[in-house]
């Protein structure tokens, strides 16, 4: 397992399910280019992809808070794909095998954004509003999102 530590929290991620975009040489060619990345892309079972952003606190501004979300999953999403298909000359290998492989064959996605400081009874209205928001990209790639505070994140197994 590895450890990531993001905004106060500390992740647990199978390394060989993992691809930390954020840390990957095509997120750090491309980060200077208006190009957004969530923390880090998990591969679960059943062939889920997960894009997880954490986050310290709540969002002041709701319409900007799910703006970025957009951004940084679709960006993730896309650099995702040109990886898989080298359109970019960055190295694949970065992705591990089993991600690549689920990638092409009908995957299913999912983002979780995990904000530290966030009341359980506004997980829900922040979940619902980020659904909303995001409903074109939710449907283009059959994605769901889910937000979690710090407690169930633990409670999930995400965070130590």
């Amino acid at each position: 397992m590895r450890e990531i530590e993001e905004s106060g929290m500390k992740f647990l991620v199978d390394e060989s399910k993992l691809f930390y975009i954020e840390k990957s040489s095509l997120y750090r060619r491309l980060n200077g280019k208006s190009v957004s990345s969530v923390e880090f892309v998990e591969l679960l079972p059943k062939g889920r992809i997960v894009f997880v952003e954490a986050k310290p606190d709540a969002p002041k501004d709701a319409s900007e808070f799910s703006s970025k979300i957009r951004k940084k999953v679709s960006h993730s999403l896309q650099m995702c794909f040109s990886m898989l298909h080298e359109i970019v000359d960055d190295s694949p290998e970065e992705m591990p095998i089993a991600m690549r492989e689920a990638l092409q064959n009908q995957p299913r996605f999912r983002a979780i954004v995990v904000v530290k400081d966030l009341a359980v009874e506004h997980c829900v209205i922040l979940q619902n509003y980020l659904n909303i928001k995001l409903e074109a990209l939710c449907h283009i790639w059959k994605m769901d999102i889910l937000v979690f505070n710090e407690e169930r994140a633990r409670k999930r197994k995400m965070i130590a």
